[in-house]
């Protein structure tokens, strides 16, 4: 009952505050338009949803007693830094003095140093890989969901307190897919951008009992931190900038190399997300999370190489 009461107030505010975003935001001056160059969707929309997943998680974790004001606190930074950078722009250095400020305010809460340091570098990580696959709509969203629900019922089954977390981050981002679905009206943002990424770090932390039980929920990312790699050595072996923007990405090459609209690309991603969830929870649970781990790192590394060395 807790988990229905929970993610239902988490998709409901979500939904109702896109509604009112879409009003809201121009009269802000919150508006991305298409520019044709790195922004290529189809009609302009509202980069307000983020303050929707803030406003949707809180409030679900607070009816059902489970508010944890170090995280409220460590996610109301990022939200609000986001909504700077999408409003005027920051630099690269800016936004990584904020994410690992405020991965260092979520783990005050917390007694040991290892989930300290790990939190810290997780949300720097995270915060940058899901601003990396916000490119297209419902992509970022689709595959937070997806992750989010497979570490609740992985933090259920290992009977962790937190467990109502990742259930009120994946309602929240559904009720935010709503208004995300192509063609879009409002979108994460960098301020939702930020918000995902912090969460799907903290949530992958919250389900370790032990220092390398954590590495299961990392690996759950999936997509994300696959995107991340793959940017990440490509940008380098091509001398780069890492902070650059291009249309270079994974699901970029996809839309190029299949012709789908961008609405499939995000489709058969979030699908290809949720079986790899469901792949690496299977073995978690068959035969323990070093097993997951292997098949984890086992697939995963190989194929980021072999991706950043595809030209389509």
């Amino acid at each position: 009952m807790e988990a229905l009461s929970n993610a239902s107030v988490a998709a409901l505010i979500a939904f109702g505050w896109c509604a009112l975003a879409i009003r809201l935001g121009p009269l802000l001056g919150f508006v991305d338009a298409p520019d044709g160059v790195l922004k290529n969707h189809q009609r302009a929309a509202v980069p307000l949803g983020g303050v929707g997943l803030f406003l949707g998680i809180h409030t679900g974790l607070s009816v059902t007693g489970h508010l944890d004001p170090w995280l409220l606190i460590g996610t109301l930074v990022l939200v609000v830094t986001g909504l700077a950078d999408d409003r005027f722009g920051l630099s690269p250095l800016i936004r990584l003095s904020v994410a690992t400020a405020a991965g260092a305010i979520m783990a005050l809460g917390e007694r040991s140093l290892w989930w300290a340091l790990a939190l810290i570098v997780l949300v720097v990580l995270c915060v940058n890989a899901v601003n990396l696959i916000d490119g297209i709509d419902a992509l970022a969203g689709s595959t937070a969901a997806i992750t989010l629900a497979g570490m609740a019922v992985l933090a259920y089954r290992r009977g962790v307190p937190d467990w109502l977390l990742p259930v009120a981050g994946s309602a929240s981002m559904i009720g935010f897919l709503v208004w995300n679905r192509p063609p879009a009206r409002v979108f994460l943002g960098d301020n939702g951008a930020y918000l995902t990424g912090s969460l799907l770090a903290y949530t992958s932390l919250i389900i370790a009992r032990e220092p390398w039980e954590a590495l299961i929920g990392v690996a759950l990312a999936g997509y994300p931190l696959f995107d991340l790699g793959v940017t990440v050595l490509r940008r380098l072996r091509s001398g780069l900038a890492l902070f650059a923007g291009d249309r270079d990405h994974t699901y970029d090459r996809l839309h190029r190399l299949a012709g789908w609209s961008t609405g499939r690309v995000s489709a058969i991603i979030a699908l290809a997300q949720a079986f790899w969830v469901v792949v690496l929870i299977s073995v978690e649970l068959l035969a323990g999370p070093g097993a997951g781990v292997g098949v984890a790192f086992g697939l995963g590394l190989p194929t980021i190489v072999w991706a950043t060395g595809r030209r389509v």
